[in-house]
């Protein structure tokens, strides 16, 4: 079973209670907590104004701190006394099964159906075997081109689609639109209506409409950590059907959150 870390930040007490506190920190407390689609350890660690006290977690059980997401702000922190565990290659499956969606939503006629997709190390050969199934081409930037040579001619004579490399994002351009499972940026600026859709984070100057930071709502909100993150690690731990199944509800774009139907509006 895999943990969640939530930090919980606690109101500035008195003088006497923060010498307590630098003392002896408060322990993380664990608990179990299960929903409709599979359970996971929960540990809250607490923040009295100087940060979390990380050294706190190597006296938890090791199977609590066998794999754990944890927030963004702390990914990058040495001092965490175990490797985060690493949910991202869900984000290809939500990408796929929402950009399906948007399109067989949007009653778009096949043969005017290109996707492109966004894969710098070429790894994403499942998402698009899957997105091939309901788009005629798609038009890959990867810089490792050898990855897809024998996976474009299977595509070529099991589906009769084509499958078309670039090694900048320009070649893209004429796709209905443009997928990137991970965060994915660039300085050259490009400018047109060809909508990029990402679960990660997307810096492209220019014009093109860049709906970032896809996710799911869940019936609960644990800290910072997004909930593709906990459906992914139901998914890669546990097997989890649906989520396998899921598609995003909603994303950002400009700043603002926008809905489903608001991203179908950039592809019709």
């Amino acid at each position: 079973m895999f943990s969640v870390l939530q930090v919980e930040k606690k109101p500035e007490q008195g003088l006497f209670s923060r010498i307590l506190e630098t003392i002896k920190p408060r322990q993380p407390t664990v608990e179990c907590y299960g929903f409709e689609y599979g359970a996971f350890y929960r540990i809250i660690l607490y923040d009295y104004g100087k940060g979390p006290s990380l050294g706190q977690l190597e006296k938890l059980p090791e199977v609590v701190l066998k794999k754990v997401l944890v927030p963004e702000s702390l990914l990058l922190n040495t001092d965490l006394p175990f490797r985060p565990f690493d949910p991202s290659p869900y984000y290809a499956v939500l990408l796929q099964n929402t950009a399906i969606d948007l399109v067989e939503g949007a009653e778009i006629p096949l043969y005017r159906r290109k996707v492109g997709v966004i894969d710098p190390q070429g790894i994403y050969q499942g998402m698009v075997f899957a997105l091939l199934r309901h788009f005629t081409s798609a038009e890959v930037l990867t810089f490792e081109p050898k990855r897809y040579y024998n996976f474009a001619l299977q595509m070529k004579n099991l589906l009769g689609a084509q499958v078309t490399l670039h090694q900048n994002l320009g070649g893209l351009l004429g796709s209905r639109m443009i997928l990137s499972p991970r965060s994915y940026g660039q300085k050259e600026e490009l400018h047109g209506i060809t909508p990029v859709f990402s679960c990660g984070e997307l810096k492209i100057p220019g014009s093109l409409p860049l709906v970032q930071k896809l996710d799911v709502t869940l019936p609960f909100v644990i800290g910072e950590i997004p909930s593709k993150d906990i459906l992914g690690a139901l998914m890669l731990e546990k097997g989890c059907k649906i989520c396998r199944q899921k598609k995003a509800d909603f994303g950002v774009c400009e700043g603002r959150r926008i809905s489903k139907d608001e991203m179908r509006d950039y592809i019709v």
